[in-house]
């Protein structure tokens, strides 16, 4: 995964590398090893701002959230990521054509004979 990061308003501090890529780590269940994900973390005097986005099948996926907390900020912002890409992820396993009921429907009748 390829991870770019764009710092505005303030200095580039290791710790804050580390830990985006820390979190960003468990995007890894629900993208391939070549996704990039570019971050863009803006710190005005009052608030911190983290967006973070990604490409991922033609459909892009953002999450961006502002507090008071840098670390907040960026936690709050992969936490909803994996909320868009776990919903994606659920829609296209579930549109297999019949639906729910009538595919619990066929495999009870199948026990029961």
């Amino acid at each position: 995964m390829n991870l770019n990061i764009r710092f505005k308003g303030f200095e580039a501090s290791d710790a804050v590398k580390h830990y985006l890529e820390e979190r960003s780590g468990k995007l890894f269940k629900f993208l391939p090893p070549t996704t990039v994900i570019n971050a863009t973390l803006k710190d005005d005097k009052v608030r911190k701002v983290a967006e973070i986005t990604l490409r991922h099948k033609g459909l892009d996926y953002v999450g961006k959230q502002e507090s008071e907390s840098m670390m907040n900020s960026i936690d709050d912002a992969v936490d909803k990521l994996i909320r868009q890409l776990a919903r994606a992820k659920g829609k296209k396993q579930n549109r297999s054509g019949v639906p729910i009921k009538e595919m619990e429907l066929e495999e009870l009748s199948e026990v029961t004979e």
